[in-house]
């Protein structure tokens, strides 16, 4: 009588094999260990940062100041957008908002106008509001501490005091006595007051002249320290809850050697 031999084939409903439960392990190793897409694009995108940074510090302020880093600035915030993969429509008002400042930056080195200077402004803190926002986004949608989560995040932290920096600027634009030490025309020091408030360092060597500066600067000086703290809490709660998984991977590559 003939014996019926088991069916090689295995039930998909039962208990893996030991291939498949090695195949499993190593794909989860090869997820820990797989690069983050657009990396090399925060790294990119904190260099221009930082390069804005310095010309808008070192520019002056002259008719062609704002045609210095008009382009520059635009075509950051530009890639940060893209970066952080916003969305077709974002890209879109981003690309309108970029061609308008730099041709309004245009017209104030061609004609001095301060009217113009204001667009200019009002386009870059366009800009710069958005920018953060999308970069947030991908930064509270990851799920693993790695270093192009810490660029992003430095690279927001950046953008917040250009945001402000800019603020600052369309403001003493409308109403000249931004600072109870006299009207400042330099952007360099909106930059340099900007970056002090947001740290809370206060120097005291420049203070808002008025109500509506008085409370911009409350704002960016609470807003610096929220992100810091936010993300920070962030950061480390990631860390903690990656370093089990880590561990796991670490134990089961020596249990299969």
């Amino acid at each position: 009588m003939p014996v019926d031999q088991p069916d090689a084939r295995r039930d998909p409903s039962g208990p893996a094999g030991p291939d498949e439960a090695q195949a499993s392990r190593m794909g989860r190793r090869r997820l820990l260990r797989r690069p983050e897409p657009h990396s090399e694009r925060y790294f990119f995108l904190l260099v221009l940062l930082l390069a804005d940074v310095c010309v808008i510090g070192l520019a002056g302020g002259g008719r062609w100041a704002t045609f210095t880093y008009t382009p520059l600035t635009a075509a950051t915030l530009v890639l940060a957008l893209r970066t952080s993969e916003a969305r077709r429509r974002t890209m879109r008002f981003a690309w309108a908002a970029a061609a308008i400042a730099v041709a309004a930056s245009a017209g104030v080195a061609i004609t001095g106008s301060t009217h113009l200077n204001g667009y200019v402004y009002f386009m870059l803190f366009a800009l710069l509001l958005i920018s953060p926002l999308a970069i947030g986004r991908r930064i509270v949608m990851s799920r693993r501490v790695t270093l192009r989560l810490l660029v992003a995040a430095i690279c927001v932290y950046l953008m917040i005091g250009l945001l402000f920096t800019f603020v600052y600027l369309g403001v003493n634009g409308v109403h000249p006595s931004f600072f109870a030490q006299g009207n400042q025309k330099d952007p360099s020091i909106y930059l340099y007051f900007s970056f002090i408030t947001m740290t809370t360092v206060g120097f005291g060597d420049f203070t808002p002249g008025w109500s509506l500066p008085r409370v911009l600067v409350v704002f960016e000086a609470m807003l610096g320290q929220v992100f810091l703290v936010t993300a920070v809490a962030r950061l480390v709660s990631l860390y903690s809850s990656e370093r089990p998984a880590r561990g796991a991977a670490v134990d089961d590559a020596v249990d299969d050697g």
